[in-house]
């Protein structure tokens, strides 16, 4: 009862928080011109709701108003951005409550205002800041400014698509910006690597790592330079030998073997109170002789993996990496009578005996489980790469 009369206090609560008038006071203005406008569609004699959108609609465009006169009045280059999007707000405002009736235009004392040169102005003036600041950006030429240089050329590309040659800059300043990092393997372990070994485990694509201004490759592109390495030491390669358990178990049961005639002690059968000769179930002890087998082999491979920044071959940080294959199979051999046996004891003895996998075979099936460990690590790790 508690639990429904908490649930209800806080619908109260939030129906109280989202109210029209609470929506005004907090200053929410388009949230409240959005619902009174979806209430005046269906209802234009709303009294309520055209109240608070003649409360509302010229509070918020006031905001907008004051916040273009104070971007103009600061004279700073980067203020169009800023002013395109508060004159497309009041355009888009504008363009909803001029959707509603004409007597509910005349209601609210809705006049309409042409806000597209601004906006026209608003926006070429904002492309050619962008465009020009990114630009210079870029020519400083070291990674960081070229990633603030791509962000802006993408912000003149939201104003124009083929703004001069944006394209090309934008380009640029993402080759410029973009940190590459080689992924590279060494043997440590003091013996050739197994056949197939390194080629498998450089078939790994670590492309869905990459992220904006961050590139993985797994093998070095010619002429290029890498900013960070990630060294893959593979320090042991093992696999067991094959381990063959035995293990000897004797199961009994006694079940019936038909029935025999219960006799007095002068040989005769004895009756019942009906007259009826007296019969008893006879049992017998059936007894299994069981060899359970347990076949187990292992493959493991363990290693670290380097963080380095390659210019100054400084280590920046180690993690563990370690992987393996467990192949395991247990079945049974029986002599005797397979029915004295436990039903789970029974489901073994019906199994096949199988071959041990071969070396090579839980290898591969290493390396993939590896490919895994290793793009695990990397993407926990991508915040090292600077």
């Amino acid at each position: 009862m508690k639990k429904i009369r908490y649930f209800f206090l806080i619908l109260i609560v939030i129906f109280a928080c989202s109210s029209p008038k609470s929506l005004v006071k907090k200053g929410k203005y388009d949230t409240l011109i959005k619902k009174s406008v979806k209430k005046l569609r269906v209802n234009p004699d709303d009294e309520k709701y055209l109240d608070l959108l003649k409360q509302a609609y010229p509070l918020a465009n006031q905001e907008d108003q004051d916040k273009v006169k104070y971007l103009k009045q600061s004279g700073q280059p980067d203020r169009w951005g800023g002013i395109f999007n508060a004159y497309t707000k009041l355009k888009t405002r504008q363009d909803l409550v001029r959707s509603l009736s004409p007597g509910v235009l005349n209601e609210i004392g809705f006049s309409y205002i042409d806000f597209d040169q601004e906006i026209i102005t608003a926006k070429q003036n904002a492309a050619e800041y962008y465009y020009a600041h990114a630009k210079m950006l870029l020519e400083r030429g070291t990674k960081y400014d070229a990633q603030s240089a791509y962000h802006e050329f993408k912000q003149v590309e939201s104003y124009y698509y083929d703004y001069k040659d944006t394209g090309e800059l934008m380009q640029r300043a993402l080759e410029l910006g973009t940190t590459h990092v080689l992924y590279k393997m060494i043997n440590k372990t003091g013996v050739p690597f197994p056949p197939n070994f390194k080629d498998e485990l450089e078939k790994m694509s670590l492309q869905s790592l990459n992220q904006d201004f961050l590139n993985f490759d797994v093998k070095a592109l010619a002429g290029w330079n890498y900013d960070y390495l990630i060294n893959l030491n593979i320090n042991m390669i093992e696999v067991s030998p094959e381990i063959v358990e035995k293990t000897n178990f004797t199961h009994s049961k006694e079940i019936e073997d038909g029935w025999q005639y219960v006799l007095d002690d002068n040989g005769n059968v004895m009756k019942d109170s009906l007259g009826n000769d007296i019969k008893v179930t006879v049992y017998k002890t059936i007894t299994c002789y069981v060899t359970e087998v347990h076949l187990k082999k292992t493959c493991n491979v363990t290693g670290s993996i380097d963080f380095i920044e390659d210019y100054t071959d400084q280590l920046i940080e180690t993690s563990p990496m370690t992987a393996g294959t467990l192949f395991e199979y247990v079945f049974a051999t029986a002599a005797g009578e397979i029915d004295a046996c436990p039903p789970e004891v029974i489901e073994l003895i019906r199994r096949d005996p199988l071959p041990f996998p071969r070396s090579d075979i839980m290898i591969l099936e290493t390396i993939d489980k590896m490919k895994i460990v290793i793009k695990d690590i990397i993407r926990k790790k991508r915040r090292l790469f600077k």
